[in-house]
């Protein structure tokens, strides 16, 4: 009994846990933010600064003092000997082994290398900012993508209202002709016209409901948020519209950075030429020992110095290496401007969106306004015979579109206002609030 109880609770409380993550009702900047911390490419900053720390390491480390351990053995046929002969019995002039050995340690440190660790570390940090950059802009592309999901929901939310109402008014205007039928006032098809349709338009219904909830999980999918069918989207309000060409895209940056890193790159490359210093020693052991090579016996030794060495001439291919970064410096810049050119281009096509949209919301709004007053006189004509089932589903539908058709326009206008301010690269800060939707109750008496 008591495991049933502990069960039952653990049940309660993980439920409630889950039920607590759906919200009730979400923003678009707030899937921005979500999909920014739950979408997998994001992770890779964390990754690029983690490289940048490693090359870093490794170039910090052509500092420090270099120590490796050798071994050789060698058989001379030609060896050092001094041919002097002395008339004395038993005094020979020494002379080095055939056979020589050595085991060594050898330790360099640099000096002065020119500036080439300096700059290299420059481009690297550079190289690093422009691929993070990079991957911001995945989220312009994602926030592109969630917009038209965003607006999806809502049009199939507003498309589910106005059918549910026209359910409804269908639902009423069944219960007049079936009084009417009874009465003998309307005919048996009319009725069955009018419950066909009801049927029609709940077929629709189940079928916009289905497209929503579709669309939701995709949406949950990018952002990493869950949603129920209750949740409600809420409506962004933007500032006042004004339109300008200025842009912020994340891609200008990287085009900027990477522009930069190649600049680095070209001044990394001068330093190849550049004269190296360098430190060393060697100990060992080993026969004859050293530089003493006239000494045939193992013993210690070790030596010291400094080196020079400065590549006096390349064939340039230091010249070449140097225009070759230039040239792609070149093309980065065309390419920038070319981007700039796309993205006005669409400003330029959304700000026609926009304009086109809003007179198209205007001619809507007068068109259901007519549409409303043709249908509520129609209507007492259905319930009194002089106009048939059919007739009055004719001009119901016809509402029914021009509902739709605005309900449409409104969101088109909202979308491509979102667009244009998204594709500036501000769609954030121009949200000044929001508001939770509240789909209009349409009267179709």
């Amino acid at each position: 009994m008591m495991w049933r109880v502990l069960s039952g609770s653990m049940f309660f409380l993980m439920t409630g846990a889950v039920l607590s993550q759906v919200p009730a009702s979400v923003t678009l900047t707030g899937c921005y933010d979500s999909a920014r911390v739950n979408y997998p490419v994001f992770r890779e900053n964390a990754l690029l600064q983690e490289s940048l720390n490693l090359k870093i390491k490794n170039l910090n480390a052509s500092w420090y003092p270099q120590v490796s351990l050798g071994a050789q053995a060698a058989y001379y046929s030609d060896i050092t000997e001094l041919d002097v002969r002395i008339p004395l019995p038993g005094v020979e002039f020494p002379r080095a082994p055939h056979e020589q050995y050595w085991v060594f340690f050898d330790i360099s440190q640099t000096v002065w290398d020119g500036g080439a660790s300096r700059e290299q570390k420059l481009y690297e940090q550079k190289t690093t900012e422009a691929a993070a950059k990079q991957v911001e802009t995945e989220m312009q592309q994602l926030r592109e993508r969630i917009n038209n999901l965003y607006f999806l929901i809502l049009s199939l939310k507003e498309n589910e209202h106005l059918y549910e109402l026209s359910r409804q008014t269908l639902v009423s205007r069944l219960t007049g002709m079936e009084a009417a039928v009874k009465a003998g006032a309307a005919m048996v098809v009319q009725k069955n016209q009018i419950q066909a349709e009801i049927l029609r338009t709940e077929q629709l219904l189940e079928d916009v409901r289905k497209d929503r909830k579709a669309v939701l999980d995709i949406l949950g999918i990018l952002t990493g948020m869950s949603f129920s069918d209750s949740t409600v989207l809420k409506v962004p309000v933007f500032h006042a519209e004004v339109f300008s060409d200025t842009l912020t895209r994340p891609e200008m940056e990287v085009f900027d950075l990477q522009i930069a890193a190649n600049q680095q790159l070209e001044r990394a490359l001068r330093t190849r030429n550049y004269p190296r210093i360098v430190a060393f020693a060697q100990a060992g052991y080993g026969n004859p020992p050293g530089m003493n090579l006239l000494r045939n016996e193992w013993d210690f030794y070790w030596s010291a110095g400094v080196g020079l060495k400065w590549n006096l001439w390349d064939w340039n291919t230091l010249k070449h290496d140097i225009r070759m970064t230039s040239i792609q410096g070149e093309k980065l810049a065309v390419r920038k401007e070319t981007f700039v050119t796309n993205v006005r281009t669409q400003l330029a096509q959304e700000r026609t969106n926009i304009l086109k949209f809003r007179e198209a919301v205007l001619r809507s709004e007068e068109i259901v306004r007519l549409h409303h007053q043709i249908l509520s006189s129609m209507a007492s004509g259905l319930e009194n015979g002089i106009i048939t089932a059919t007739d009055y589903l004719a001009e119901h539908n016809t509402l029914l579109q021009a509902e739709i058709s605005r309900s449409i326009n409104r969101l088109q206008l909202l979308r491509a206002t979102l667009a244009y301010f998204t594709i500036q690269g501000n769609v954030e800060t121009k949200v000044s609030a929001w508001e939770i939707p509240v789909w209009e109750t349409i009267s179709m008496q």
